[in-house]
């Protein structure tokens, strides 16, 4: 009885139903204290609750109960790297990806340790080997591998969030210099923007359209192929702009008085990050006061009871923001931006305009290989966390260096 309650226990964590998962595996335990199914339906729980070093200590009696088990492996060290420890993580993860090969999870969060730990080479390579076993659906065009591009007509495929097709668009260069025509399949809100990416033939939103292709990748793949290293990040400049229109379209920012500062506060809530990487609007009102400035709100997707003060010197305009590439418009006329980690402050750090980046305690991989700065995005500076979720020191921070960006008339770095 005990053991079927466990394994019952176990679906439901695996589920996502992680109260129900919770109150049967405790029943179970209090039962049969080492019932091997209810002890990883509640490390699960636990993990997925950010209770991380509750979730060690469990899949930590899980492997020495048995020393194979695959998902107590992963679980410790999934847990380890959610702790900011790539490193120590790695050996648990490797592992669990020894004992089962076959799980394309395992290597993905593999990737991203590795990543984490700035083994970029080891750590493209395993998330590329992680996204091509998870595709939904077979491809349309034979899956490019690094084979001669000359002549060759190759499909680039938007595969992750807008930020990572952003972050990887700078890759189209490289491809097109090898000979090849570069067709981008996207969504709607970044095509035109990612049409003024230096390298890019054609942009269209129904992949399915195209029928004409020799090959085609995901773009989160390009990294692995053109052999992408911390210290080789390609890096020539902007890559990514408003059209004329477009820049004329918001023009109308550049008239606000004093410095033009961009505000974000939120990422999409659907992220499994979200409640790390995202802050709330009355944090980043701290810094409406600071003299001689206009702020600009670029939140989208806006959050019930959360949203900046309509104080005079704040400027929306969200409502009539259609794309990217408006948004591209607006950071044109503005100073600087600050954001948390999202797609907004990609696309300021592509178009190479001062962003201030807010981050949180335990980072995404491309923000960990520098304490201030990133090698993605020249002009982007970092401001982090110096204890799990202290906000309020990251905003006393940014508020410090802006009283003496403008105090001084300088431009933000």
């Amino acid at each position: 009885m005990a053991k079927n309650t466990g394994v019952a226990a176990f679906a439901l964590a695996q589920a996502g139903r992680l109260d129900e998962a919770e109150e049967a595996s405790r029943s179970v335990l209090a039962i049969s204290t080492y019932d091997m199914d209810a002890m990883r339906a509640l490390a699960t729980v636990h993990l997925a609750r950010q209770r991380l070093q509750e979730a060690i200590d469990l899949f930590d009696t899980l492997i020495r109960l048995n020393p194979k088990d695959a998902y107590a492996h992963f679980g410790r060290g999934t847990a380890l790297l959610d702790l900011g420890k790539p490193n120590q993580s790695l050996p648990s993860l490797e592992q669990a990806v020894t004992l089962r090969r076959d799980i394309y999870q395992y290597h993905a969060v593999r990737g991203l340790a590795l990543l984490q730990a700035g083994d970029y080479p080891k750590g493209f390579s395993e998330c590329r080997w992680a996204i091509h076993r998870q595709l939904p659906r077979p491809c349309k065009f034979p899956f490019w591998q690094g084979s001669s591009l000359y002549g060759k007509r190759l499909m680039l495929d938007d595969d992750e969030g807008i930020g990572d097709a952003i972050q990887y668009i700078r890759y189209a260069a490289f491809a097109k210099a090898q000979g090849a025509e570069i067709i981008v399949g996207c969504r709607e809100q970044t095509e035109s923007l990612l049409q003024s990416a230096p390298g890019v033939d054609k942009v269209v939103t129904r992949p399915s359209d195209i029928q004409d292709c020799d090959f085609q990748c995901p773009m989160t793949h390009l990294p692995y192929y053109f052999r992408t290293a911390v210290d080789t990040i390609p890096w020539y400049g902007p890559y990514l702009a408003a059209s004329p229109d477009q820049q004329k379209r918001w023009e109308m920012i550049s008239r606000a008085p004093g410095r033009r500062i961009g505000l974000v506060w939120a990422g999409n809530p659907k992220h499994k990050n979200d409640h790390r990487r995202s802050c709330s609007a009355a944090l980043l009102a701290k810094l409406l006061d600071v003299p001689n400035t206009s702020f600009v709100n670029l939140q989208i997707g806006k959050r019930d009871g959360d949203e900046l003060p309509g104080l005079e010197n704040v400027i929306d305009p969200t409502r009539k923001i259609v794309d990217f590439g408006d948004t591209a418009g607006i950071l044109t006329h503005i100073d600087l931006l600050i954001s948390v980690d999202t797609s907004t402050l990609h696309l300021a750090g592509a178009m190479g305009r001062p962003a201030w980046l807010l981050l949180p305690y335990h980072t995404d991989w491309r923000w960990a290989v520098s304490p201030d700065r990133s090698p993605w995005y020249p002009s982007v500076r970092l401001f982090r966390q110096k204890a799990p979720d202290d906000w309020d020191t990251v905003i006393s921070g940014v508020r410090a260096a802006l009283l003496q960006t403008v105090s001084q008339r300088r431009m933000p770095e």
